[in-house]
């Protein structure tokens, strides 16, 4: 991709492509996941944001700038072993990804279990100490895994997509964070683009606001972060959202129309039985999620031992 979310890869696939993507192949004796994997690596990426930066409209890059990457090609036994290794490592994760996705489903179906009938029409404002837009302004990233910076990509039903998590110094964390420093059981709401994914932010982290998202706070005297967090993508919210968009060029929702949403509020006693449950999957959840991060640091650090 070469334009938006630049460096993002794909291999393996048939059919068209527009003009944000460019197609490359191959012409000398180099194996094809080797040069993905390449494509990937954060000297590749760190070329790209070289020759991008100065463009203040939109990011992008033009074909003879790829065309000019420099590759060091090594033999066609070491290729094998790289490659090897680094798919053992992409297996993993999209096996932790899997055991994610079978935990959230689970949470799901129970919600709609115990609160498919009943509870009081309330507005998402009357449940949350704070509501909070995200800065209007591009963070600065950076190639350390330190400081996440949260965006509407990287939430994807009711969780955190990690494969592409990206992250800031501590300097853009702090400037990030002067309207309000997330912290575990904050909810990020998508509102722009792919709008109405949300996910609970967990614990051990130094979050910030990226892009296309806000956040809401429950006050936890009247809901908690899990049942807050199923109404807000449920589908009867998002026919809410969707009511917005009518006629709407750029899909997105607007904060003061969020903060509008109209849910059913049930007792406490019921939504703490229900986060009691919801956290049980969760903290084995958490475990699914921590070894996927390691597993992330490790091929970072391994496409940075082979190409620089």
């Amino acid at each position: 991709s070469r334009y938006g979310y630049i460096g993002q890869v794909v291999t393996g696939l048939e059919g068209a492509y527009n003009v944000a993507l460019v197609k490359i192949e191959k012409k000398i004796d180099i194996q094809r996941l080797y040069l993905m994997y390449y494509f990937e690596s954060e000297y590749f990426k760190q070329y790209l944001l070289a020759k991008t930066g100065a463009r203040a409209t939109i990011s992008g890059f033009n074909k003879d700038e790829l065309k000019n990457a420099v590759i060091n090609v090594p033999s066609d036994e070491i290729q094998s072993r790289i490659v090897n290794k680094l798919s053992q490592i992409d297996d993993l994760i999209e096996l932790r990804k899997k055991q994610i996705r079978c935990f959230e489903w689970l949470v799901k179906s129970r919600f709609n279990e115990m609160f498919a009938s009943g509870g009081k029409d309330v507005t998402v404002e009357d449940v949350c100490s704070d509501i909070v837009d995200c800065p209007h302004s591009t963070p600065s990233y950076e190639g350390e895994l330190k400081y996440p910076a949260i965006r509407t990509t990287d939430i994807k039903d009711g969780f955190i997509d990690w494969s592409q998590m990206k992250y800031v110094s501590l300097e853009e964390y702090t400037t990030r964070i002067s309207r309000i420093r997330p912290i575990a059981g904050d909810i990020v709401y998508g509102r722009e683009g792919t709008y109405g994914n949300a996910t609970i932010l967990p614990e051990g982290y130094d979050f910030c606001l990226g892009q296309r998202v806000m956040l809401f706070r429950p006050d936890t005297s009247i809901c908690t972060s899990e049942y807050l967090l199923y109404c807000l993508i449920s589908d009867d919210v998002r026919r809410q959202a969707d009511a917005k968009n009518v006629g709407s060029t750029v899909p997105h929702v607007n904060v003061a129309d969020a903060k509008r949403f109209t849910i059913k509020i049930h007792p406490i006693e019921k939504q703490i039985e229900f986060a009691e449950y919801a956290k049980k999957l969760n903290e084995t959840k958490a475990l699914a999620e921590t070894a996927m991060i390691e597993l992330q640091k490790t091929k970072s650090s391994l496409l940075k031992e082979i190409f620089g």
